[in-house]
C-alpha cells in the first residue's frame, strides 16, 4: 500500500473515531458526511449539493485507492447499464439537448448510495452521528410543521421550511421513517423500546397527516404494516396500530380541513381513480410507452413530447388534454422516456436491490436492522405511488438516501482493502 493509498485509508475509512484527536480536514469531513439531513430542511439546492459532493469525493477516493469493488456489485452494475442506456436514447431523441440534461446527472444518486453503504456501512460511529443528525433535523421539521398547522388550523396543505411546498411531508417520510422503523424493530426483541417506538410512530405518522400529503401518508402506514407484520407479537402488534391510529384520528378531529382534504383524496384522487387529476398523467405516460415501446423519447422528454400533438390529436392518442412536467410514476416515466429495454434495466436494478438485502435478512446472523432496510427499500421503490421526475432531484434525494441508509445497515458494504498484517516475529 503506498502513501497516498495509506493516507487515503485513514482518511476516508480509518483513523480515530474519535474527532477531538482527529486533523481539521478529517473533521470537516465527518460533520460534511452527516450534514445531509440538515441542509435537506434548507431545499433542493443544499441537499443536493451535499449528495453531488459526497458521490464526487467518494469517486476521488475510489480512484485514489484503487479500489472499485463496490462497483462489481450487480445492483450497481445495473444502474450503469440504465444510466448508459439513457444516456444513449436521450441522445438520439428529438430533443437531445434536455435529454442529456437530465439523463447523465442521474448517476449521482446511485454513486451517493453506495457512498454511504461503504462509508457508513463500515463504522457504527458514522451511522450514529447520521442518526443524530437525522433526529435533529426530523424534530425541527416537526416542530416547524406543528407551529404552522396550529397558526393555521384550516390550511389544506403545509409548507414547512422556507415554503418548500409540498415538499415537507416528503421530508418526514424520507428522514423521520427510517428513525421509526429502527425503534419499531427494537421494540420487537426489547420490550423497553415501546417507550420510545411508539410516540415516535404517533408522531411521524400525525405529522405526515397533518402536511395534506396523501401518498407521504400512505407510504408511512405501509412501512409500518410491514414491519409490524413480518415477525411482531400480536399483542405488539396491537399496540402500534392503536398507537397510529391515536395519531390520525386526533389530526382528523382536530383539523376538518385535514379531514376533507383526505376524504376527496381517498374518494376522488386516488391515482387510479379516472377522477383523479394524477390519473391522465399516468394515462399519458402509458400511451407514450406504447408509442414508443423500443427506445422511449428521452429522459424528461415527456411534456416535450406532449406538446408536439395538437388538442384534438393529444385528446385521442394520449388521452390528455393538458400537458404534465412528467407522468408522476417513476416506472411509467422510466417506461416513456427509455422504453421497455430502460424499463427492465431499472427493474433489474430495484430487484437486484432487493435481492442483496433480502438475502442479509434471512441469515441466520442477520444485522439487527436488516428488516428495517428491507422494508425501507419496498417503500422506496413501491410501484404504485406517485412520484415527482424520475431523473430530477426531489423525491430521488430520499430514494438514494433511503438505499443508501438500507445497505450501511445490513453491513452490505463491500469488503475493502486494508493494509496486510506485519508477519509474526520470533
Amino acid at each position: 500500500m503506498n502513501a497516498r493509498t495509506e493516507a487515503a485509508e485513514s482518511f476516508f475509512r480509518g483513523g480515530p473515531h474519535d474527532l477531538a484527536s482527529a486533523s481539521w480536514p478529517r473533521v470537516g469531513f465527518e460533520v460534511w458526511l452527516a450534514a445531509g439531513p440538515l441542509l435537506a430542511l434548507l431545499g433542493h439546492g443544499p441537499s443536493d449539493i451535499w449528495l453531488s459532493s459526497l458521490a464526487i469525493i467518494f469517486l476521488v477516493e475510489s480512484s485514489i485507492r484503487s479500489d472499485w469493488s463496490w462497483a462489481r456489485t450487480i445492483w450497481f452494475q445495473a444502474a450503469i447499464a440504465f444510466w448508459a442506456w439513457a444516456a444513449l436514447v436521450s441522445s438520439l431523441s428529438q430533443w437531445p439537448a434536455d435529454g442529456l440534461e437530465n439523463a447523465l446527472p442521474w448517476i449521482r444518486f446511485p454513486v451517493f448510495a453506495a457512498a454511504m453503504m461503504v462509508w457508513l456501512g463500515q463504522c457504527e460511529h458514522r451511522r450514529r452521528r447520521m442518526m443524530i443528525a437525522m433526529l435533529f433535523g426530523c424534530g425541527t421539521s416537526i416542530a416547524i410543521l406543528f407551529a404552522e398547522r396550529l397558526s393555521d388550523p384550516t390550511a389544506a396543505r403545509l409548507y414547512g421550511t422556507f415554503s418548500q411546498a409540498p415538499k415537507p411531508g416528503w421530508y418526514v417520510l424520507g428522514i423521520g421513517l427510517p428513525l421509526v422503523l429502527m425503534a419499531l424493530q427494537k421494540f420487537r426483541t426489547e420490550l423497553q423500546w415501546g417507550w420510545v417506538a411508539l410516540p415516535a410512530t404517533l408522531l411521524v405518522l400525525a405529522t405526515a397527516m397533518s402536511t395534506g400529503e396523501i401518498a407521504v401518508t400512505l407510504k408511512i402506514i405501509l412501512a409500518i404494516t410491514l414491519i409490524v407484520l413480518l415477525g411482531s407479537r400480536f399483542w405488539q402488534l396491537l399496540l402500534v396500530g392503536a398507537s397510529a391510529s391515536v395519531g390520525l384520528v386526533t389530526v382528523l378531529m382536530l383539523y376538518p380541513a385535514v379531514l376533507a382534504r383526505f376524504t376527496k383524496a381517498l374518494t376522488e384522487r386516488l391515482p387510479w381513480l379516472p377522477s383523479s387529476d394524477y390519473y391522465p398523467a399516468w394515462l399519458g405516460g402509458w400511451n407514450t410507452m406504447l408509442q414508443n415501446p423500443l427506445a422511449g423519447i428521452g429522459a424528461h422528454n415527456y411534456q416535450a413530447y406532449c406538446q408536439t400533438f395538437d388538442d384534438a390529436q393529444r385528446l385521442e392518442t394520449l388521452g390528455i388534454s393538458v400537458c404534465y412536467p412528467h407522468p408522476h410514476h417513476l416506472y411509467l416515466q422510466i417506461g416513456a422516456e427509455t422504453g421497455v429495454i430502460g424499463l427492465v434495466l431499472f427493474v433489474v436494478f430495484a430487484a437486484a436491490l432487493l435481492v442483496r438485502v433480502g438475502c442479509v435478512h434471512v441469515r441466520a446472523a442477520a444485522p439487527p436492522f436488516s428488516l428495517t432496510a428491507l422494508v425501507l427499500l419496498l417503500v422506496a421503490l413501491w410501484p404504485v405511488a406517485p412520484y415527482s421526475n424520475a431523473f430530477g432531484q426531489h423525491m430521488n434525494f430520499f430514494t438514494a438516501f433511503h438505499i443508501g441508509w438500507a445497505l450501511a445497515l445490513v453491513g452490505t458494504a463491500v469488503a475493502v482493502r486494508t493494509k496486510p498484517a506485519a508477519p509474526p516475529t520470533g
